[in-house]
């Protein structure tokens, strides 16, 4: 289904942050260490806004839209659900 270009106001925006992120990512840039990571994941993994993707890369929180491949790595990102899953941390790379 597509969405109508009026309910997309906030679309070039999304896209330009989702971008920024996996820049951050693919340059090592404010990343979490592996254990948070680990238990990032697994929170993300047992949580129903989870949209499931064909790989892990490509699964979406359907809250926020993000890619958790890349959310869940960057150390300022925290969980959009109310009260969060897991919250942000101070940059440390």
């Amino acid at each position: 289904m597509h969405t109508a270009v009026s309910d997309c106001a906030n679309c070039p925006k999304t896209v330009v942050q989702a971008a920024a992120k996996l820049v951050k990512v693919a340059l090592g840039v404010g990343l979490v260490d592996a254990e948070t990571l680990k238990e990032r994941d697994a929170t993300c993994g047992a949580c129903p806004h989870l949209l499931p993707g064909a790989v892990r890369m490509l699964r979406k929180c359907e809250l926020c839209g993000c890619f958790i491949g890349a959310k869940t790595r960057l150390a300022e990102e925290r969980c959009p659900d109310q009260p969060p899953r897991w919250e942000a941390l101070a940059q440390n790379k």
